[in-house]
């Protein structure tokens, strides 16, 4: 209880001595913020006044240490130095007999009007209130908008009681058979005080005791068998157990004397052991005698070495790492690849060459190096044949088409044609020369002595243009055939004629 009012007093010790006045000097800061507020406190020197602080480094001054933030004080800045109300110098102050006598007044403040203190923010002991300034779109953040105090309510707190430690158990009523002890408690872990709540429970607490019966004391079974070796490779632990159970003590018997445990040593095999790597050796000499080369380190798969079908190490016995000697090497020359051939030196429609060229510079030869071996430009020949007169020449054959009837009737024939177009004619070229088309029977039909074809050549012939269709001699036995739709003197009949087929 002591603790909890000293510890009250010295609160409120702190709490006051916020309010503390600095008599006959003054604190210089040598950082100005917004709305009277200063930074950065210069320490180490004195100030008389603020005419004093200003003339020096500072830049705003206050009589008291009144923190509003973050490293934020209350202020006068040097630039109000002639409208600060006390001049330049501050008020002495008369020595104070107590602290509460320190605090400011409300005639150190302009006269404002403040609302109605709120409730202390304790129910006991020490606490704070605020009051705020009665006026229109005031910002109750702002620190000047706002007034607290200290506040106190019943100095002394209710405590509530609360159990001590249970005491010992009191001797047991009987020593066998059963009997009955108490243990006790009190409530005065702290006792209640001020008005506060009682211990909640029971401050006695009994329980039955010695209910053993008489006492027996224990013997050994036999021992068991040894369990398998803990590890299938490698030292393990195998293991015999007996218990104190022949009979167990009881009724405050004495128990076994001796081990109940035997442990021991064995090895169904060894273990493989994977290898490891030794330390990398030191690096060997660089391999070359000019420009740029490789030397080796190794190390080896001895620590530990793989045993017992154990794994062997893992990665590479030996490290290159690339070294050069300063005298540099001789670099043979090597050919770049050849350009595209040029454009065909000759005139039109008429022969002559093609230029390509390639350069010894992949590399170069350096350093005494052996120059490229061959020549630096080749050449084709070539034909001008830009706008020179082009030959037509025939596709290939198309497939022979469907038979165009069955065998039965007078039409079972096949056709197939091909174009002048690879390539056409071009420049005044001349034309393909022979047949685009040819009809032949069927050849499932080659026993019939004699089969007709005018309808066939008919079809094909009137889904081509005039242009195109066969007119006089085939070469293929097709003659006098033309195109009736192309001649308005002459009628198809008197144009066509039978031709006739002999089977072989």
């Amino acid at each position: 209880m002591k603790d909890i009012n000293r510890y009250i007093i010295l609160t409120l010790l702190f709490i006051l001595q916020i309010y503390q006045f600095t008599e006959g000097k003054v604190i210089c800061f040598r950082k100005l913020k917004k709305n009277h507020k200063c930074a950065g406190i210069i320490r180490k020197v004195s100030f008389e006044d603020g005419e004093d602080c200003c003339s020096k480094r500072g830049v705003g001054f206050a009589i008291q240490k009144h923190k509003i933030g973050k490293n934020r004080f209350r202020c006068t800045p040097c630039s109000d130095l002639n409208k600060n109300p006390f001049g330049n110098k501050p008020p002495k102050l008369e020595p104070k007999k107590d602290i509460l006598s320190q605090l400011p007044t409300a005639t150190d403040r302009p006269k404002v009007q403040w609302g109605t203190w709120s409730p202390c923010s304790a129910s006991c002991g020490a606490g704070w209130r605020s009051r705020y300034k009665v006026c229109d779109n005031c910002d109750r953040n702002d620190y000047e908008n706002v007034q607290s105090r200290p506040c106190m309510v019943n100095f002394y707190c209710p405590v509530d009681g609360n159990w001590g430690p249970w005491f010992p158990w009191h001797p047991c009523s009987a020593s066998c058979g059963g009997g009955t002890r108490l243990r006790q408690r009190k409530c005065n872990y702290p006792p209640p005080a001020y008005n506060g709540k009682n211990c909640e429970g029971l401050a006695e607490e009994n329980n039955e005791c010695n209910r053993k019966v008489c006492p027996v004391n224990g013997k050994w079974s036999d021992w068991s068998e040894f369990s398998p070796c803990s590890e299938t490779c490698g030292q393990g632990m195998m293991r015999k157990t007996r218990r104190c159970d022949n009979p167990a003590p009881a009724g405050g018997g004495r128990q076994c004397s001796g081990q109940s445990v035997v442990n021991k040593k064995c090895e169904i095999a060894k273990c493989p052991q994977n290898g490891g790597w030794s330390l990398w050796s030191t690096w060997g000499p660089c391999k070359v005698t000019c420009g740029s080369g490789y030397r080796t380190r190794t190390r080896t798969c001895d620590s530990p070495p793989a045993l017992y079908g154990g794994a062997e190490c893992e990665g590479e016995a030996e490290e290159l790492k690339e070294c050069r000697v300063e005298r540099a090497c001789p670099v043979d020359g090597e050919w770049s690849p050849w350009t595209n051939y040029g454009y065909c030196r000759a005139a039109k429609c008429e022969k002559g060459y093609q230029l390509r060229s390639r350069s010894c510079d992949n590399p170069r030869p350096q350093h005494g190096g052996i120059p490229c071996d061959g020549t630096a430009f080749d050449r084709i020949e070539c034909f001008n044949g830009q706008h020179c007169p082009v030959n037509g020449s025939w596709c290939r054959w198309n497939d022979w088409s469907v038979c165009s009837g069955p065998c039965e009737s007078d039409d079972a024939l096949q056709a197939r044609q091909r174009e002048c177009e690879c390539p056409k004619p071009q420049h005044g070229g001349l034309d393909c020369e022979g047949k685009h088309l040819e009809v032949r029977k069927c050849p499932e039909c080659e026993t019939k002595t004699e089969r007709p074809v005018l309808t066939a050549v008919i079809q094909l012939q009137a889904s081509k243009p005039c242009s195109e269709r066969l007119d006089g001699d085939d070469g293929e036995g097709i003659s006098g055939f033309g195109d009736a739709e192309c001649e308005e003197s002459e009628e198809i009949e008197e144009e066509t004629t039978l031709i006739k087929t002999n089977s072989p």
